[in-house]
């Protein structure tokens, strides 16, 4: 039973006010729902009832009897909280938390000083941590526009993976117009300040990385459904941010060696077969609702890929340690195929899907790994000098 009392600060009422109009009831259940179910819109239902309700009386409300009890002031809180729990699904549908993603671009920065070490000691230590700063935020604006382009286009097909069914666009949690303008909005933004802030050929290294997201997500290309062309298509994103982390120091006339290129492509083709590897182990017989391209894969074809994969980056690896006759890299070797049969390792378990890259180093003998690998190159670069 609902009453309206004379002022919106007194919430509850052991009686019913004798100068209250008449009572309208409404089931306790409903109010229930509109009270404390802060996960889902109002119905229709008690918005009719608090137009009625509103119509009766100028001051707040209560509930009683048998019903829950509720000011107005703490009604309109939870709508604000609602609002709260809108925005925080908008930012996780956006896969802020891919940032390490971005980090690539400081894989072509540091080839460019291990190539060009007289660069790095003329530049002044504003400018570099400028330039990196204004790289990695460009860079990631632009991979969160593909990831909401890739949240939009995707969500069929999401319905149908273990964790991916609990993106929010999937459950319903955002709408899909505005969350394709925000995306617009920050790729026109991202693009204008590459231009204005880098060279030429930095800013068409940020172009190319949006248009390698429209290739891979959208109709009627869509190179996701393709097999083999899917991770060919995807791992391209690796030598495109190592680009922009080159070109961000480097003149426009001064390019990276393509053996580089190769190798860095290789080395994330790998990783994206491994990925559909291992979803292909898992999901098993439901692996074509999910990705239309495993509905045409063998787990013989993704072994192959992976393996073809891995020799390419070692082939590029070997080429471009003999061109610029860096000794130390080839005592290195070892090691770093002993990091491509972790990650072997980690694909064959079956119990599990392939995690993301970035959350892969998450795990503590995958990080102190890569950062011993890390420390392995830097080392090479006191005792190796590059001929150009």
């Amino acid at each position: 039973m609902v009453a309206f009392p004379a002022g919106a600060s007194r919430l509850f009422f052991k009686k019913k006010p004798a100068h209250s109009p008449r009572a309208v009831r409404f089931p306790s259940s409903e109010m229930a729902k509109i009270c404390l179910d802060l996960q889902r819109p109002l119905s229709p239902g008690p918005h009719k009832f608090f137009e009625m309700a509103r119509n009766k009386s100028k001051n707040g409300f209560v509930l009683e009897g048998n019903s829950y009890k509720i000011s107005a002031t703490g009604f309109f809180r939870s709508l604000r909280k609602k609002k709260t729990l809108r925005m925080r699904a908008y930012l996780r549908a956006m896969r802020l938390g891919r940032w390490p993603r971005s980090l690539a671009l400081f894989v072509g920065s540091a080839a460019f000083f291990y190539l060009y070490r007289e660069v790095l000691f003329t530049t002044a230590n504003t400018r570099l941590v400028l330039q990196s700063l204004w790289a990695f935020l460009l860079t990631w604006a632009i991979s969160t526009v593909n990831y909401i382009i890739n949240e939009i286009v995707d969500a069929p097909y999401d319905v149908h993976h273990p964790t991916k069914r609990n993106r929010p666009l999937v459950k319903g949690e955002i709408k899909r117009t505005p969350f394709l303008l925000l995306a617009v909005g920050i790729a026109l933004i991202s693009l204008y300040l590459a231009y204005v802030h880098f060279c030429t050929p930095f800013f068409y290294s940020i172009l190319a990385l949006l248009i390698a997201g429209f290739v891979y997500n959208i109709k009627p290309i869509r190179t996701k459904d393709i097999p083999f062309l899917d991770s060919i298509s995807e791992s391209a994103n690796n030598p495109i941010r190592f680009l922009i982390g080159w070109f961000a120091f480097a003149s426009p006339e001064v390019w990276p060696p393509l053996s580089i290129l190769v190798g860095w492509w290789a080395f994330g083709n790998f990783l994206m077969i491994a990925k559909r590897l291992s979803e292909f182990r898992l999901l098993k017989e439901r692996a074509g609702d999910y990705r239309n391209s495993l509905r045409r894969y063998s787990e013989g074809a993704l072994m192959f890929g992976m393996a073809a994969s891995a020799l390419i980056f070692f082939f590029a690896f070997f080429y471009f340690a003999y061109t610029f006759e860096l000794e130390t890299l080839f005592f290195f070797s070892p090691l770093v195929v002993v990091y491509f049969f972790l990650f072997f390792r980690k694909t064959m378990k079956e119990d599990e899907v392939m995690e993301e890259p970035e959350r892969l180093f998450m795990h503590l003998k995958f990080a102190l790994y890569t950062l011993f690998l890390i420390a392995l190159f830097v080392l090479s670069a006191f005792l190796d000098k590059p001929h150009l």
